[in-house]
């Protein structure tokens, strides 16, 4: 397993759950989070799937940023990601900031998140600039219709997993 190529992989299905495009799409949630998935948000509260699945769609999406990943490969086919996150939610003056920690599983044909963890932290100075997918050969902002046609693009099995 490419270890650098995992990481990658990892950061941008991160990044894609953060999109309002995604969050706003149960449907692509339901691709993206197993059945399992238990989630321990920064204030405490724990959700299953089906209130993620019920609650994002309907909320306004916060402006999300990530920086500082890193990944851990837990045992094959399980691995922890971790980074840090400013989430500025409509109608707060201020952002939030906390530590994220993801696990995903490989089911044999797509990496799923099945546990999300973020607690929260002392500000911190977000990077000038952040972590960015890189999708072909830009690093130009996305619009949502771009995050879609990624997120179809990341449904395909990593070319590290490929025989």
């Amino acid at each position: 397993m490419d270890c650098k190529l995992l990481t990658q992989h990892l950061i941008e299905l991160e990044q894609l759950l953060v999109q309002p495009a995604t969050r706003l799409s149960a449907e692509l949630l339901n691709r993206y989070l197993a059945d399992d998935f238990y989630e321990i948000g920064a204030t405490g509260r724990c959700f299953g799937k089906a209130d993620v699945l019920e609650r994002l769609p309907t909320e306004t999406p916060p402006e999300i940023t990530q920086q500082d990943f890193t990944c851990k490969v837990l045992a094959d086919g399980l691995a922890q990601l971790t980074y840090r996150a400013t989430i500025q939610r409509a109608g707060n003056d201020s952002p939030s900031y906390s530590v994220r920690s993801s696990i995903y599983r490989f089911d044999g044909e797509h990496w799923q998140m099945i546990f999300h963890q973020g607690t929260a932290c002392e500000p911190f100075d977000v990077a000038a600039q952040p972590t960015e997918v890189v999708v072909g050969r830009t690093t130009e902002p996305l619009t949502d219709e771009d995050w879609l046609d990624f997120a179809t693009i990341l449904l395909e099995p990593p070319g590290y997993l490929k025989k």
